[in-house]
């Protein structure tokens, strides 16, 4: 769907773009509904005490401190809340590997599909599970992380679409002028 919002633009589509836009809408929504429950399931069974290392309790307790958001908010999720430059360079490469697949016919279109997903479902589950510890600073990170993705990949699908010729049908004073101003 993403693809599709940047296809969209490109030729100059408003009802694909629309129609894309919000099946992508539907899906993040849903990843990140998933990464508030799974936050809140978390806490729920830390507070029961389900979720204990093998070592047992107490080396845990030695190592972090009970109640710490450390033990549940590993490195790779912290690095998702605090976006990089490189996260654009990442997201805008995965756009445009994904619109150059899809508009050749002998290169398997599936792969840029998993590269735009890597780039945007970590951030928004990132940010519904720091949102369901209370940590707001951390997912408004990983949700500034995730639209900053989606806007660089919508932009990366729009240049080369636009590159290897993909256009409006529509040309000159009749052309629409929202794919311009986009």
């Amino acid at each position: 769907p993403i693809a599709g919002v940047g296809l969209g633009v490109a030729h100059a589509n408003a009802h694909l773009t629309k129609v894309a836009f919000r099946t992508a809408l539907r899906g993040f929504v849903t990843a990140m509904v998933i990464g508030l429950l799974f936050g809140l399931c978390v806490q729920v069974c830390a507070k029961l005490e389900w979720l204990t290392p093998l070592q047992g309790p107490a080396l845990m307790d030695t190592l972090l401190p009970k109640g710490s958001l450390a033990r549940l908010f590993p490195q790779a999720m912290e690095s998702r809340t605090q976006p990089q430059f490189y996260d654009l360079l990442i997201a805008l490469a995965s756009g445009a590997a994904a619109a150059y697949a899809m508009g050749r016919r002998n290169l398997f279109s599936a792969l840029p599909g998993v590269a735009i997903a890597a780039a945007l479902v970590p951030p928004i589950a990132t940010s519904g599970i720091a949102l369901s510890h209370g940590e707001f600073a951390k997912g408004g990170g990983a949700l500034l992380l995730f639209l900053t993705n989606m806007v660089t990949i919508i932009l990366g699908t729009s240049l080369v679409f636009r590159a290897v010729g993909v256009r409006s049908q529509k040309e000159g004073p009749n052309a629409a002028r929202w794919p311009r101003h986009v």
